[in-house]
């Protein structure tokens, strides 16, 4: 198979301080983002370039769609019902997870479970990473003593969970039972081709589009590992990506700028970037509570 190339352009000039989690809301036809240092999320519509924010006062790690409507929002130590313009209601609460502690990635499995990875925030916090399932009815420890935890999505059939800790540049697969939501021992990890694997998303062939972190990059790996496709992002941080626009063809990759970098040396990042690709993405799954 050719390897394809493409490149990614900015769509929305944003100037995050970390822009990260990217959901396509098909129900609304917008991009759901967040500044996860800005404490906020946004609503992009890509149509009329018109972003919309809500700021949350906390740093907020990752949103979601709700099957009910509107979205769910994580935050230090609890998980939010949000609907824009209204005030956010406190949905779950993550004992031991607020103090210190940050999430730092989320998304929905299936069946309407948030999996949601939390870290320290403190200087020697690295290691001290963990993986949740979230519902409404359960909280479930999945992992600990994770270096830091990002991505987090499924195989098209919900069976295989692919899941980043950034620090062991490897991107990890694990058996996953939807129904249930139990997690089976590590079947494999594939290696990066550069920098650090950071958010990801599956598209509808079962293919991982990967954001490299310090790379400038978005690599696209099949299940077992071989690269088919490289998105150029011009700016060295990208963070995550997803599918979206009315087919959703289009790559929508959120980047941040390198920590201590004078920002006249990025002046794109923490922007949106998109582009067209040969892939198509499927529709996020929803929070269910």
């Amino acid at each position: 198979m050719t390897m394809r190339s493409y490149t990614a352009e900015l769509v929305l000039d944003a100037r995050a301080q970390v822009a990260e989690s990217p959901r396509w809301d098909v129900r609304a036809g917008r991009l759901v983002w967040v500044d996860v240092l800005g404490g906020a999320v946004h609503l992009f519509d890509p149509a009329t370039g018109l972003d919309e924010s809500e700021s949350f006062g906390v740093p907020v790690g990752a949103a979601a769609l709700r099957a009910s409507g509107s979205y769910v929002v994580a935050v230090p130590g609890a998980v939010l019902a949000w609907h824009p313009g209204e005030r956010a209601q406190r949905l779950l609460t993550l004992e031991g997870e607020s103090d210190g502690r940050r999430i730092n990635d989320a998304a929905c499995d299936p069946a309407g479970r948030l999996l949601a990875g939390t870290m320290s925030t403190a200087p020697d916090g690295e290691g001290h990473g963990r993986l949740y399932s979230l519902s409404t009815e359960r909280t479930s420890l999945l992992a600990d003593g994770i270096g830091l935890p990002n991505g987090i999505d499924w195989s098209p059939d919900g069976r295989t969970l692919y899941f980043t800790d950034s620090l062991t540049r490897k991107l990890d697969s694990y058996p996953y039972d939807p129904e249930t939501g139990a997690v089976g021992e590590l079947s494999d990890s594939i290696p990066v081709p550069a920098g650090l694997p950071d958010g990801h998303t599956v598209d509808a062939e079962g293919n991982i589009w990967v954001a490299l972190w310090s790379a400038g990059q978005v690599a696209c790996l099949t299940p077992s590992g071989r690269a088919v496709a490289s998105v150029t992002v011009p700016v060295q941080a990208p963070t995550s990506c997803a599918f979206g626009g009315p087919d959703l063809s289009t790559l929508y990759i959120t980047t941040m700028p390198q920590p201590g970098q004078d920002a006249s040396a990025e002046p794109l990042a923490g922007g949106i970037f998109a582009c067209q690709v040969h892939a198509v993405g499927r529709h996020p799954y929803p929070f269910t509570g």
